[in-house]
């Protein structure tokens, strides 16, 4: 009798204790809850689908990433082993092994971006010739009359006559974000004449000067574009100094840091904007009739060297673009007159993405 109770204590705990390990089981499901790399553009985690998928830069080698951040479910352990810091494989997918009470397999798989498309004439400012009056400009020495009006530098030949020389937009050689043989970039630097007197920021647009001096810039913006591309990506360098010249209504930016920017928008238009002057065109973009799509970057601090930049274009209309603006200011108010003198934006190897 003795024996036959021993029994079925024993079977009665061994059922227990399967069912422990059922519930056990359902309870504890070991998940990857963050993750993350340096310079990643976006990661998406599917839980259902135990995936974690990273999107790189097109520059970026995969075969090489850092880690800087991934937690999972606590309690869990993760095979191999990853933490903050280490440097990862992702030219191809890899697989985690997620263990609690059972083994919980995760692929983490990297897309790399394609490198940008300069789908516009000069967007990496390689190209550069004198004009007529000696000025440097950004279009090579054999292009034809519509390259020559693809970007414009309106304030060019007034602040080079009254400041000796200087350039508010000239061509860069020293300080690129590609080091190659025969190489430039663009540099937009903000001016100021005592003699005029006269502020003017370094600005450069897609379209062509209309009316320039003193009172007035106006600008009609755009060239022939018929894409949707996801971005605009580049390289910039940005010195600011702090602002000392302010017109009404931004004389309390006097004293603080200036800032630059670059913009970009789509729109499905007849013809070219007119805008008045360029910035003018940053005002309520989204209510300027025709507009397809638009972004913009800004740069308020000092870079020791050039940086990586993405301009993400928001859509907000389903059709397709007829011209593209890309405008670039190294004062974000110089169109105000507002800004620092001595203020320089670099920017170099633009282009376009697509998802």
């Amino acid at each position: 009798m003795k024996s036959r109770h021993l029994a079925f204590a024993a079977l009665a705990l061994v059922s227990c204790t399967s069912q422990w390990n059922d519930i056990a089981h359902e309870e504890v499901v070991a998940v990857v809850k963050t993750f993350a790399v340096k310079d990643q553009i976006k990661c998406s985690i599917d839980g259902p689908g135990r995936t974690v998928s990273i999107v790189l830069p097109y520059d970026t080698n995969p075969s090489a990433v850092t880690v800087t951040e991934f937690s999972m479910t606590e309690g869990a352990v993760c095979t191999p082993a990853i933490k903050v810091g280490d440097k990862i494989d992702l030219s191809s997918p890899l697989t985690l092994t997620l263990h609690t009470y059972d083994d919980y397999l995760w692929t983490v798989t990297a897309t790399v971006k394609p490198r940008p498309v300069s789908e516009i004439y000069n967007m990496t400012f390689d190209f550069w010739s004198e004009d007529s009056w000696g000025m440097e400009c950004p279009y090579a020495k054999d292009a034809d009359s519509d390259d020559k009006s693809v970007w414009g530098y309106g304030s060019m030949l007034l602040i080079a006559m009254v400041t000796e020389g200087r350039y508010a937009v000239s061509k860069e050689t020293e300080i690129t974000a590609d080091g190659g043989e025969g190489k430039a970039a663009l540099k937009l630097e903000s001016l100021y004449s005592e003699a005029v007197p006269l502020f003017a920021n370094g600005t450069i647009f897609t379209g062509e000067t209309k009316d320039f001096d003193q009172e007035r810039f106006s600008v009609s913006l755009g060239v022939p574009f018929k894409k949707r591309p996801a971005t605009m990506d580049g390289y910039a360098r940005y010195i600011p100094k702090n602002i000392d010249h302010a017109k009404e209504p931004y004389t309390d930016k006097a004293g603080t840091l200036d800032n630059a920017f670059v913009f970009v928008a789509l729109a499905s238009w007849e013809n070219k904007y007119e805008a008045d002057p360029p910035a003018r065109i940053l005002e309520n973009t989204a209510e300027i009739p025709g507009i397809v799509g638009f972004g913009k970057v800004s740069f308020d601090r000092v870079m020791d060297a050039y940086e990586k930049f993405s301009v993400k274009i928001d859509y907000i209309s389903e059709e397709t673009p007829s011209f593209a603006v890309i405008l670039a200011s190294s004062s974000a108010l110089g169109d105000y007159g507002t800004g620092a003198a001595g203020s320089v934006l670099y920017l170099d190897e633009l282009g376009f993405t697509y998802e």
